[in-house]
């Protein structure tokens, strides 16, 4: 199946702009690579998916949230959005469509590979770990019982609710 992200690239460009206009603000962006703080943007949001969807939380019976899980993985897709804009990476990636036996394993495998991210300068690299990185999270959108136009309209409610905030 053929992912497209340039449209949610396009709208976290003008967010970015947005919030780089506010008083204060630092973008601590780079062309070069993955700054360690934007790689801990992606696995913090990462852990926000994991917690809303209970992924860790095997003795918590207790209903989940499925608009909150989706808006946690809106959130995840707009920072992976936001480091292949920086690095002028267009979103466009035709991935496999996999079963994927254990939602703990891709969690874990995106954190290795977040980790392989933020440690290597070389862009050819960078670029083809961005595009794992890319097919994992579209893994883990399925595995957690959403599909991507979905997590577009949660991105969608979610940018008009953070235009608000800022």
């Amino acid at each position: 199946m053929i992912i497209d992200l340039r449209n949610i690239q396009d709208e976290q460009v003008e967010f970015i702009k947005y919030l780089e206009s506010k008083p204060g603000v630092i973008n601590p962006k780079s062309k070069f690579g993955v700054t360690k703080g934007q790689a801990i943007d992606l696995l913090s949001e990462l852990m926000e998916v994991c917690n809303a969807a209970k992924v860790q939380k095997w003795w918590d019976k207790s209903d989940i949230d499925k608009d909150n899980v989706a808006e946690e993985l809106a959130d995840l897709m707009a920072h992976i959005c936001n480091i292949a804009n920086y690095l002028d990476i267009e979103l466009i990636h035709e991935v496999e469509e996999l079963q994927i036996k254990s939602i703990e394993g891709i969690v874990l495998a995106f954190v290795q590979d977040v980790k392989h991210l933020s440690n290597n300068k070389n862009k050819t690299f960078i670029r083809h770990r961005i595009f794992v990185i890319l097919t994992k999270y579209i893994q883990l959108v399925y595995a957690l019982g959403f599909n991507m136009e979905e997590l577009k309209e949660a991105y969608y409610k979610k940018l008009k609710v953070n235009y608000t905030r800022f």
